[in-house]
């Protein structure tokens, strides 16, 4: 068990180092290879974060298919619904940064009600939803109007607690059905 321990402890200081040495020389591609070679054997203990963190260097060295290859891998080593919302969260931005307008919206819908659903949460925050989602929904081509409808219908939704992911799909589907957007 020490020994365990031990070991888990060398794995966390070795990716602390990396993201030191990131600051003193900016090599991403360095510190990408350093994480890689501790996460994508799997650990021990809970190395979430350090996940999430992977999946922003790839995203900021427009790897995107390496991003969401990563965030279905981790996915599936944490199946938490904290992590599920913060997972999705990390899939919006790639599908934002990708134009897939759609796909984004639907997957920020789930992050925020999600976001409900955990201590942090508590309840749906229909201006930041409008807030960060603003730009996906005027490139689909929705009116503030419609957008605001949107957000009225996942908030409504959202004090069913608790809401499955299923289920917000299933809202945002048929408001896009509704609007013609699909």
């Amino acid at each position: 068990m020490k020994r365990q321990t031990a070991e888990d402890n060398r794995e966390i200081e070795f990716l602390q180092n990396a993201d030191r040495q990131y600051e003193t020389d900016n090599d991403i591609e360095k510190r990408i290879a350093a994480y890689e070679s501790i996460l994508k054997k799997g650990t021990r203990w809970n190395s979430f974060n350090f996940h999430l963190s992977l999946v922003s260097m790839y995203v900021k060295t427009e790897r995107n298919n390496e991003a969401w290859g990563h965030l279905n891998f981790i996915s599936m080593q944490f199946p938490g619904e904290y992590e599920t919302q913060k997972i999705r969260h990390e899939q919006f931005k790639i599908l934002k940064k990708e134009k897939n307008y759609l796909n984004a919206l639907r997957t920020l819908s789930v992050y925020h009600v999600l976001y409900t659903n955990t201590p942090k949460g508590s309840i749906f925050d229909v201006e930041k939803f409008i807030k960060e989602g603003k730009t996906t929904a005027k490139g689909l081509g929705l009116s503030d109007d419609q957008f605001r409808a949107l957000a009225n219908r996942l908030n409504y939704s959202a004090h069913k607690y608790p809401n499955k992911e299923k289920d917000v799909i299933a809202i945002y589907d048929s408001f896009a059905k509704e609007q013609g957007l699909v």
